[in-house]
């Protein structure tokens, strides 16, 4: 039997805040407005701050997921109470899965374990990958992975005079949502911050592991090769939404033929079908 590696996260680990906000009349924000109600998607995801809107617009999908997954209560998750917070009310779920425990809310776990049956059935075996951090985090371990990133980037490019020493010093001293927006200015000069990788995002790296829970992603090639996975994980509402990481799953309880009414666009990346917020 081929195994197939999976990765599932829980968290909407993030920093940020809240700035003045314009008014988004897409069909996505309209049908995100809907489902978050009483709130509205200016009081989640105010797009006018930068970081927000980038984190909405790669990550947004999330927020048409069917009634019954538990959403966010914002986008950006500023401290470890906030996140603690967040996974209290989302109704984790436990399973043990290849000796690993993984943890999702009730409904993305009771699907991701039917599509792990269906296929079985068709010979491919859906595995966790990346241990139980893969699909629970809190906030301390989120930090420490921007950090690995954001400090070693930091003195390669300092090292290389592209980043002056006066910046570099006061860029480390920054609370961390500044230090987010300051790397993706730098990001936007062609400065990397993505360890090995040097001229890739950072938000293609880790930040995508700040996100809201209910993703299923793998690092393992075959994943996103196989075509028969991808159908599977489709029937029982895991999609990919994510066409800056090309192995991400998200669970949306939602059927593909759902899909475009709800503001998400479909996307054709390498032979794989993405479903993304369409914000125009």
């Amino acid at each position: 039997m081929r195994k197939i590696f999976i990765s599932l996260f829980v968290g909407f680990v993030s920093f940020g805040s809240v700035s003045a906000q314009t008014v988004n009349t897409s069909v996505f924000s309209t049908v995100a407005g809907a489902r978050l109600q009483p709130r509205t998607l200016v009081d989640v995801c105010p797009i006018d701050d930068p970081l927000t809107k980038r984190l909405l617009t790669e990550y947004g999908a999330i927020f048409v997921a069917s009634q019954k997954v538990v959403l966010p209560y914002k986008c950006i998750l500023e401290r470890e109470a906030d996140v603690q917070a967040f996974q209290a009310i989302a109704n984790p779920r436990y399973q043990q899965v290849g000796g690993v425990t993984v943890t999702l809310q009730e409904v993305a776990l009771v699907a991701f374990l039917a599509a792990r049956a269906a296929a079985a059935k068709e010979g491919v075996a859906i595995s966790v990958r990346g241990g139980s951090t893969a699909s629970t985090r809190d906030y301390a371990k989120t930090v420490a992975l921007w950090e690995s990133r954001f400090h070693p980037a930091l003195l390669h490019w300092s090292a290389r005079g592209r980043i002056t020493k006066a910046d570099a010093d006061r860029a480390r001293q920054m609370p961390m949502r500044e230090q987010i927006a300051t790397v993706f200015g730098w990001e936007e000069r062609k400065f990397g911050f993505v360890r090995i990788f040097l001229n890739r995002s950072y938000i293609r790296s880790r930040l995508q592991e700040r996100r809201a829970q209910f993703h299923a992603r793998s690092r393992h090639r075959a994943v996103w090769q196989c075509t028969k996975v991808r159908k599977i994980s489709g029937d029982h509402g895991w999609f990919q939404t994510v066409k800056s990481d090309l192995p991400h799953f998200t669970y949306l309880g939602r059927t593909r033929d759902e899909l475009q009414s709800l503001g998400l666009k479909r996307e054709v990346i390498s032979g794989q079908e993405f479903w993304i917020p369409n914000m125009e």
